[in-house]
């Protein structure tokens, strides 16, 4: 199969009303002072730390730094001059900074997919919840929903998603498969909803020696699958998963290529086993079909972003289709709920 791989930046928006204008990707910072100071940019990004971003100096007293747009509605920022915090004395908007102070703000004017929430045309959603014993005899909670909420004769797509909770509370996802049913080019999509309990152990752990991942793919899929009354080949199979669900997601495919046909990653901890990751990716070429990706403004030692650009490095030499994005987000369930609309477009449809 073709490697598909999207390397650049994504501005733009996929629905109507989604995101903003392709036609301004970046954002920009100015300062005008004395020559040879230190001006750093502090912002919510990376917790306002003065050092995360930093203006350089391109003429004598004019200091400069340009940015891909973020996804946020507005971005309240301070200038870090020498130490000293101050509001942009050139930029008239601004709100109180909480300390009796002033941040300046900058009006990026991002919308939320609007297919993440309801409106009276959205078909209904189902769902049903199951109780299982696991491999260790303890009780699981195991939600499925899926839309339209009457299972017919055609072929279904299901998606496993690790932190199931969060997924289906924070991101919206159920409106977004409900919204997508009415797309004719897409199959109809069931999501199964699941929580570790132990979370660093059952998704840190990537070796194929993993109980919560034989329990999950020996007797959750098969008897939800079952209890559902639906028959799914494995190519119409995916596990997702974000931040260490999405490393554990990215192992869990390759260990069960016939269960898991295909795996979304959202800014997956790649790092935190990042040879043992890096290892397994290249000696296996069992991942058909991936969705990657991971935001710009993820961590300020940049640990996120690099594991996964380490990792496409090795995937885009692999008979793989994988598609890669970066996006001008942060590590926040905000912004893995609109990065899911392009990400479950891309993997339920057929090839």
């Amino acid at each position: 199969m073709a490697l598909s791989l999207v390397l650049n930046f994504v501005f733009g928006f996929f629905a109507a009303g989604f995101g903003f204008s392709p036609n301004e990707p970046f954002i920009e910072f100015k300062y005008e002072a004395k020559p040879g100071l230190a001006v750093g940019l502090a912002t919510p990004f990376y917790n306002w730390n003065p050092r995360a971003f930093t203006l350089n100096e391109i003429q004598p007293g004019k200091y400069y730094l340009k940015l891909p747009r973020p996804w946020v509605e507005k971005l309240p920022y301070k200038f870090v001059v020498n130490g000293k915090w101050i509001h942009d004395p050139q930029n008239p908007i601004n709100e109180p900074d909480g300390f009796g102070g002033l941040n300046s703000v900058v009006p990026i004017g991002f919308k939320n997919d609007p297919l993440l929430s309801r409106t009276p045309n959205t078909p209904s959603v189902a769902s049903e919840k199951f109780w299982f014993t696991d491999l260790q005899a303890k009780p699981r909670l195991v939600t499925a929903s899926w839309s339209p909420p009457v299972f017919s004769t055609q072929d279904w797509f299901v998606i496993y998603v690790t932190d199931g909770t969060d997924y289906r509370t924070k991101t919206g996802i159920e409106n977004l498969i409900a919204n997508l049913s009415l797309d004719s080019g897409l199959p109809p999509i069931a999501l199964v909803f699941l929580d570790p309990i132990d979370r660093f152990k059952e998704y840190g752990n990537i070796t194929s020696e993993n109980t919560y991942l034989d329990f999950l793919s020996e007797v959750v899929v098969v008897q939800i699958e079952s209890k559902l009354g639906i028959k799914v080949k494995a190519k119409n199979r995916a596990i997702m998963g974000a931040s260490l669900g999405g490393l554990f997601a990215w192992a869990a495919a390759i260990h069960r290529p016939k269960v898991f046909g295909a795996v979304i990653s959202q800014s997956g901890s790649f790092w935190y086993r990042l040879s043992e990751v890096l290892k397994l990716t290249q000696e296996s070429s069992k991942i058909s079909k991936a969705f990657v990706d991971v935001g710009l403004f993820e961590d300020l030692e940049g640990r996120m972003l690099n594991g996964n650009r380490r990792l496409l490095e090795i995937v885009r030499q692999r008979p793989n289709k994988v598609t890669y994005h970066e996006f001008p987000t942060d590590h926040d369930w905000h912004s893995w709920s609109n990065r899911l609309q392009l990400a479950l477009r891309l993997i339920v449809r057929s090839d």
